[in-house]
Order: C-alpha cells, then sequence, then structure tokens
C-alpha cells in the first residue's frame, strides 16, 4: 500500500492515520487484510457466509478501537487483527450455544467431538500457545511475520508474497532463514 508521495505504508503509519481520522487509511487497512482474514475465518467457520458476516463485524470493531485508543505495539497490527478475527468466531460460537441455537448441527458435533478428540483439541491449543510463545521471542519481526502468516495463520505462498511485497525466491530464503533461527529457540 503506498501513500501520496508513493511510499510504503507502515503498520504504525496506517494505525496513526487512522487514529487522526484519515478515511483513506482505512480503506487501505481494509484493501490489505480483508482476503486474508476471509481466508481464514472460513477455516475456522467452514460456513461462507458467517466468515463474511464475522469479516465485516472484525473490520468495523478493528477500525472503532484504532479510531479511538488505537494500539499499544502498531508495528504489529497484523497480530492484532487476525487475533481480533479468531477472538469474534470463539465469541459467535459461545454465544450460539449460550442461545442453544444449532445452525449448523455438523459444526457443533464437531465442536463437541469425542472425549479423546477434546484431549487433542487441548493438546493443540497448548502447543499453539507454546509457539506462538516461541514466534515472539524472534528477533527479527520479519521472521516472525513470515512464520506466522505461512504457519499460524495457514496462508498460502502467494499471498504471504503480497502482503509481504516478496517475490517468490526471496520468500523461499526469508521463510529458510526464519526457520532456522526458529528451530535454535525449540531447540533450547
Amino acid at each position: 500500500m503506498t501513500n501520496d508521495a508513493g511510499d510504503i505504508l507502515s503498520c504504525s503509519e496506517i494505525v496513526e492515520r487512522i487514529g487522526r481520522g484519515d478515511r483513506a487509511a482505512e480503506t487501505i487497512l481494509v484493501k490489505k487484510y480483508q482476503r486474508s482474514l476471509l481466508e481464514m475465518l472460513k477455516y475456522r467457520t467452514q460456513d461462507t457466509y458467517l466468515a463474511e458476516d464475522l469479516l465485516q463485524d472484525t473490520l468495523r470493531i478493528i477500525i472503532e478501537r484504532l479510531r479511538g485508543v488505537g494500539i499499544k505495539e502498531p508495528q504489529k497490527l497484523s497480530y492484532f487483527i487476525h487475533g481480533t478475527a479468531k477472538n469474534i468466531v470463539i465469541a459467535h460460537f459461545r454465544k450460539e450455544m449460550r442461545r442453544g441455537t444449532q445452525p449448523n448441527t455438523e459444526i457443533v458435533e464437531q465442536a463437541i467431538g469425542t472425549q479423546k478428540e477434546q484431549l487433542q483439541v487441548v493438546f493443540l491449543q497448548e502447543q499453539s500457545v507454546f509457539i506462538k510463545g516461541l514466534l515472539e521471542k524472534l528477533s527479527t519481526p520479519r521472521d516472525r511475520e513470515i512464520l506466522t502468516r505461512f504457519y499460524v495463520w495457514e496462508q498460502d505462498k502467494p499471498q504471504v508474497c503480497q502482503a509481504m511485497e516478496l517475490t517468490v525466491n526471496a520468500f523461499d530464503r526469508v521463510v529458510s532463514r526464519a526457520r532456522k533461527r526458529f528451530r535454535v529457540l525449540v531447540e533450547q
């Protein structure tokens, strides 16, 4: 994304401009993140229409937050946005469970699962927290971002390349180096 001078807008600049009421920066944010958010929401909900609704809620909440109090670490805007989307999905399914409605019984049955599946879910969640903690310890923000996008958010290579403005060859080099540095943390 570029500003009027043709320079690339950083996450910090987007956050700062939205905080000042710049509608163009809001449009930049939406264009930059809507596709990856929608893919993540589709994956988590297994329902395209619900994912589109939750995408709108997510973008609205994020823009309202950035217009108001902002965020502590603007350079981590991507993490904030995807974390907000995940929380909205969780809140949606909790609300549905409290209501006792079953808009999609297959999803509810999958969520309930057997005890063995529930234990696997707990194990995977603990593993996810551990891995995210290690990702935060990576000293290079670019390493954190590429590994998070590719392995946590499960974006495909072209999406990551576009979002991070990398060529395919550069992606291969960057992700390889990031994996090596991450492996060192795991082994410690």
